[in-house]
């Protein structure tokens, strides 16, 4: 996905566009995050490495939007 969208490709047209904006996720309706977050929790518990890296990917970017947030401020 960074090869498709690196900074060096966006005077070219891509495939993909731009990656979407942080906090998109708080937009998505109720429902889909009823039944997606339960999924995905099922999902790391089924396949342990792959629920290991989102964990870790999941803090880092928490950590990250509150770097970016408290220098705003």
């Amino acid at each position: 996905m960074w090869w498709q969208r690196r900074p060096t490709r966006e005077d070219r047209s891509t495939l993909l566009g731009r990656g979407p904006a942080r906090g998109t996720w708080r937009r998505l309706p109720l429902p889909a995050l009823v039944v997606g977050i339960p999924a995905v929790a099922a999902l790391c518990r089924a396949l342990p490495v792959l629920g290991c890296t989102l964990l870790a990917f999941l803090a880092v970017d928490v950590i990250a939007g509150l770097v970016r947030r408290g220098q705003a401020a």
